[in-house]
C-alpha cells in the first residue's frame, strides 16, 4: 500500500507528513518513509520493503511520479500554500537568497501542478480557523480511513496532548510547536518591506494558479532576470554595449515552468546594431529545445518568439543570446520576455 504525501516547502506541508505519519502509524503500526523525486527510487523501495504500507513525501517530484499517483489511483495528499508564502518560507527560514529562493518556488510550483489539478487530489490548504480535527479527517478521508472514527480520535488526541485545548487550531500548532512557522501571511508580508526585489515578488506570484485549482498561463520574466557575463556579480545593465568580439550578451533566469507547449515572447530594443545578428537558444537542464538567428535592425523595439515543449517540469530553462558578429559600435537591451502556455487540444 502507498501513501502520497505532496507539498512545497512550507509549514504546512511538514505538519501534514507527520500528521499523515501518525494516522499511518496508528493503522499499519510496520511501514516505512520515503523522501523521493522519482518512481524508479519509489518502485525499488516498495521492493525492498515487502507488504508493508510506504509514506512517499515529495515537493519537486518527477513528471513519471506524478503521473504515477494522478492516474493509477494510490492516494495521495498535497498541500498548496500561495508562492509567496513558499518565496517568503524558504528566505527566512533556509536562509537563501532572494533568486535562488524564487528558483525553489517555480520548480516546485511547476512540479507540483498536475497533480493539483487532478480531480483525485485531496487538497489541504493552511487556513486560520482550521482545526485539527478537521485535518486529521481530511487526511483519513484521502487515505481510505475515513470510516475508522477511533483512528481519528486518536490521532487528534495525541496532537491535542500538545496544548490545553482539545481540538486546536492548526495555526496555534504550527506556529508553537511546529518551528520555524510563522502566523499565516507573515512571510508574504515581509516581501512587502523589499526583503526581496519586486521583480522575484511578482515572477512568484505568477504561479498563484497552482494553489487556486486553474492552471498557469503566463509567466513574465523582466530584464532583471537576466544576467550578463561581463558585468560585476553578472548584473545586467539596462542597455548592454554591443562593442567587442562576438559573444555571449546575456543568459538565465534558470526558472521553472509547468508541463505545456510554451511560447516565449521576447522583446528587445538595440541603438546602431546596423550589420550585426544574434543567436537565440533556448534551453532545458542544458539541452537545446529551440533556437532562431536573425539580423539585428540599426535601431528601435522588435519582439521574436521562441516555440517550446516542457515534458518534465523539473528541468529547469535558460536562454542564451548570443552576439554573432564583432561590433564597433551598438547597444542593445532585452525588455522582457512573457511565457504563455498553449491551451492543450
Amino acid at each position: 500500500m502507498l501513501f502520497g504525501v505532496f507539498g512545497a516547502p512550507s509549514p504546512l506541508s511538514y505538519w501534514a507528513f507527520g500528521a499523515v505519519r501518525t494516522v499511518v502509524d496508528l493503522c499499519f503500526p510496520r511501514h516505512s518513509v520515503l523522501a523521493a523525486t522519482g518512481l524508479t527510487q519509489v518502485r525499488e523501495a516498495l521492493a525492498q520493503s515487502g507488504d508493508d504500507p510506504m509514506i512517499v513525501y515529495s515537493d519537486s517530484p518527477e513528471i513519471e511520479l506524478v503521473e504515477a499517483f494522478a492516474s493509477a489511483g494510490a492516494p495521495y495528499l498535497i498541500c498548496l500554500e500561495a508562492p509567496l508564502e513558499v518565496l517568503g518560507f524558504c528566505m527566512a527560514e533556509r536562509a537563501i537568497q532572494p533568486i535562488d529562493a524564487l528558483r525553489l518556488t517555480t520548480l516546485t510550483m511547476s512540479t507540483l501542478r498536475d497533480l493539483a489539478l487532478s480531480p483525485k487530489a485531496r487538497i489541504l490548504r493552511r487556513a486560520p480557523d482550521l482545526k485539527t480535527s478537521d485535518c486529521i479527517i481530511q487526511i483519513c478521508s484521502a487515505f481510505g480511513l475515513a470510516s475508522d472514527a477511533a483512528i481519528a480520535r486518536e490521532a487528534l488526541r495525541r496532537f491535542a496532548a500538545l496544548t490545553d485545548v482539545s481540538d486546536p487550531l492548526i495555526e496555534d500548532l504550527l506556529v508553537k510547536f511546529h518551528a520555524p512557522a510563522k502566523p499565516l501571511g507573515a512571510y508574504s508580508a515581509s516581501l512587502a518591506s523589499g526583503a526581496a526585489p519586486a521583480w522575484v515578488v511578482q515572477t512568484a506570484n505568477d504561479y498563484l494558479p497552482v494553489t487556486t485549482g486553474e492552471a498557469v498561463s503566463a509567466i513574465s520574466w523582466p530584464q532583471e532576470a537576466f544576467l550578463d557575463p561581463r558585468a560585476k556579480d553578472n548584473a545586467i545593465n539596462p542597455l548592454q554595449e554591443l562593442i567587442g568580439p562576438s559573444r555571449l550578451l546575456l543568459y538565465g533566469p534558470y526558472l521553472n515552468l509547468p508541463r505545456g507547449t510554451w511560447f516565449g515572447t521576447v522583446d528587445m530594443e538595440v541603438v546602431d546594431g546596423r550589420w550585426n545578428a544574434l543567436s537565440v537558444d533556448v534551453t532545458l537542464q542544458g539541452q537545446s529545445v529551440s533556437t532562431a538567428q536573425f539580423d539585428l535592425p540599426d535601431r528601435g523595439r522588435f519582439q521574436f518568439v521562441m516555440k517550446f515543449e516542457i515534458a518534465e517540469p523539473r528541468d529547469f530553462i535558460e536562454m542564451r543570446v548570443t552576439l554573432l558578429k564583432g561590433a564597433i559600435e551598438g547597444k542593445i537591451a532585452i525588455r522582457s520576455v512573457r511565457m504563455e502556455r498553449a491551451a492543450p487540444n
